[in-house]
């Protein structure tokens, strides 16, 4: 099973090991279990002190280690915006997870995650003026989108016959609250509040007319950073962290120092990150490249967000047949993709990636990969495509 694993690094190899499904399994519990247990140790709940303050900073960094060992074995399967997306965020969370002192304080970290937000919606938003595709700039995309993607849901039928004149509002709209909001982030309480309402306005549409695995769940709870305390009364407030190790004034200003110089580093990178959006319209300097390469294989950092910078604008549909006698052939329904227009559209579990449904719809434009051939071949020999 290793010699067919994708490039990986000899940690990810050892913690692989002959990749079979007890341990995949393992290793998604497992890295579970450390999120949901660090969501706990919050200082609420579960107070803590003294070196138990690192902690949940630790839990976390365990999770994105294994998510990172998952998505490197899963290959192409895992090349999808969100998996990038939440790798990114999971090591944004473990700065924020540490614990802070009065000079380095809390806002540093948190603005990284914020940043990540702001490049995540204004890249989504350029990326498709950028790409120059006509649909997008008479605002005509929506008239295509809600039918032509990947795994529409149980809105879809009904947004796509409504009148032409929301969906050229609705796309317009959408460009507002991609691009021009997104500089609200940075305003005072009220502002973020608004782009907050804006933000998880936009993600609720989403999820109702198209299936995106995680992705909107994800950018919402990214949004949640946007409002202040005061605005979630019915929260529980987190205690006050005090140093675990008492530090003189001198090593209290060389460590916000530190803080300061990965904070700046983090947000280099994201920055390149939004500059790839721009593809072929900005090309970042060569230094910036290699230091962006680096990091981003590296751990994930400074990505390029963007869905559909050109959009479908007709459904073309794969399907697949089996025969047991050469003669008669019987179609291979996907559980989630629509590939009968003669049934309804497909109901999908709240979150759940049906990966090869998404990854199908890739194929029936062109876009075939090497899983594929070993999906056919798997067909022939028998074998169950799941």
């Amino acid at each position: 099973v290793q010699d067919k694993l994708p490039r990986l690094s000899p940690f990810a190899r050892w913690v692989l090991g002959r990749a079979s499904s007890t341990r995949i399994q393992a290793m998604c519990l497992g890295g579970a279990f450390c999120s949901a247990l660090a969501a706990l140790l919050d200082g609420i709940w579960l107070p803590l002190s003294g070196p138990l303050l690192l902690l949940p900073a630790a839990l976390m960094g365990i999770s994105h280690l294994l998510y990172g060992v998952v998505k490197s074995a899963g290959g192409q399967f895992f090349q999808l915006q969100w998996d990038a997306l939440l790798q990114e965020a999971s090591i944004l969370a473990c700065v924020l997870a540490l614990p802070h002192n009065s000079l380095l304080g809390l806002h540093c970290s948190q603005w990284l995650l914020v940043l990540l937000l702001f490049r995540l919606m204004l890249g989504s938003g350029i990326v498709k003026l950028a790409s120059g595709d006509p649909n997008w700039a008479t605002l005509r995309a929506m008239d295509f989108h809600y039918l032509t993607q990947p795994l529409p849901s149980g809105f879809a039928r009904a947004a796509h016959f409504q009148p032409r004149a929301l969906s050229t509002a609705a796309c317009a709209g959408m460009f507002v609250v991609e691009i021009i909001v997104p500089f609200l982030f940075f305003g005072g309480a009220w502002c973020r509040a608004i782009a907050f309402l804006t933000q998880v306005g936009l993600q609720i549409s989403i999820m109702a007319t198209g299936h995106y695995g995680f992705f909107n769940a994800l950018t919402i709870c990214l949004c949640i950073l946007l409002l202040d305390d005061q605005q979630l009364p019915w929260a529980p407030q987190p205690a006050v962290l005090l140093p675990w190790l008492p530090a003189p004034e001198a090593l209290g200003i060389a460590l916000a120092a530190v803080g300061v110089g990965v904070t700046l580093l983090f947000a280099l990178l994201q920055g390149i990150g939004l500059l790839y959006a721009l593809r072929g319209r900005v090309t970042p300097p060569e230094v910036l490249t290699r230091l962006h390469y680096r990091f981003n294989d590296a751990c994930g950092l400074g990505n390029a967000y963007g869905l559909f910078p050109v959009m479908t604008t007709t459904r073309e549909e794969l399907l697949l047949e089996a025969s047991r006698d050469g003669k008669t052939w019987l179609p291979l329904r996907s559980r989630y993709k629509p590939d009968d227009p003669t049934r309804g559209l497909k109901p999908i579990p709240p979150l759940h990636m049906p990966r090869l449904d998404w990854w199908l719809w890739f194929v029936a434009l062109g876009h075939r990969g090497r899983w594929f051939k070993g999906l056919c071949q798997r067909l022939l020999e028998g074998g169950s495509p799941e």
